[in-house]
């Protein structure tokens, strides 16, 4: 399996949260057991840190007018021109994602992704596919030129128009692999135990994340984070 994270930036370069989170990344995915060649990191500059370089792709595959968009439409460049392997499986997430367990993910189908728990709307923040997901991906993105959407409503278009479905292209997961910062309280009771990963902002714009996830301030009343995640974080000064 490979790791795989995404950032492209026009300014070519990591702002000050990315900066962060990507060596929290780094170190948490070689904690946890992954090699460093397993972690693909994919940017349009230079980067290396802790044995990690940045895999380097042309800048126009950053989405301007859907900046969010900009993992799957990389994703689709990687894909499209036989730039990954065929016999991996790849988990690409957010870097605002946390893998906290280890997982081997067997994929019966090209990809598998969660919806959001609370809600039935697909999430591609926490993802898994192989190659065998190509047209997939490139009927995707082309679905987010053409209508200039986000990937999600993308999906959902594609879904509702009957252009993909469970049934061949994609299977459902528990929300254990894409656990995020809403109602936490209810996704906490349909999750798997124990959780892979953890989703949310490293500094909450709308919610408190860090009280939620790391300081137990939830309705939960505990943490939602391990103790070791918890260390990595505050290696790197967030607490």
């Amino acid at each position: 399996m490979k790791n795989l994270l995404v950032h492209l930036n026009p300014n070519k370069c990591f702002n000050k949260e990315h900066e962060i989170m990507a060596k929290i990344q780094i170190d948490n995915s070689l904690r946890l057991g992954w090699k460093a060649e397993d972690i693909m990191l994919v940017t349009n500059f230079d980067y290396e840190y802790n044995g990690v370089r940045a895999n380097l792709i042309p800048d126009k595959y950053y989405c301007y007018f859907r900046p969010f968009s900009t993992k799957t439409i990389s994703v689709t460049y990687l894909l499209e021109y036989w730039l990954l392997d065929k016999n991996e499986v790849y988990w690409a997430h957010d870097f605002d994602a946390y893998q906290m367990e280890k997982f081997d993910l067997k994929l019966e189908k090209p990809m598998a992704f969660s919806d959001y728990g609370y809600s039935s709307k697909p999430s591609l923040g926490s993802y898994f596919f192989t190659t065998k997901a190509r047209e997939f991906f490139i009927s995707l993105r082309d679905t987010i030129y053409e209508l200039e959407i986000e990937d999600e409503r993308a999906l959902v278009r594609l879904i509702n128009q009957g252009k993909t479905d469970i049934n061949t292209d994609y299977q459902k997961l528990n929300i254990t692999y894409n656990f995020g910062m809403r109602h936490v309280e209810k996704n906490w009771e349909i999750a798997d135990k124990p959780l892979r990963v953890v989703h949310f902002h490293l500094w909450g714009k709308d919610l408190p994340t860090l009280d939620i996830f790391m300081h137990g301030k939830n309705k939960l009343g505990f943490p939602l984070m391990t103790k070791e995640l918890i260390k990595v974080f505050n290696k790197h000064g967030v607490k």
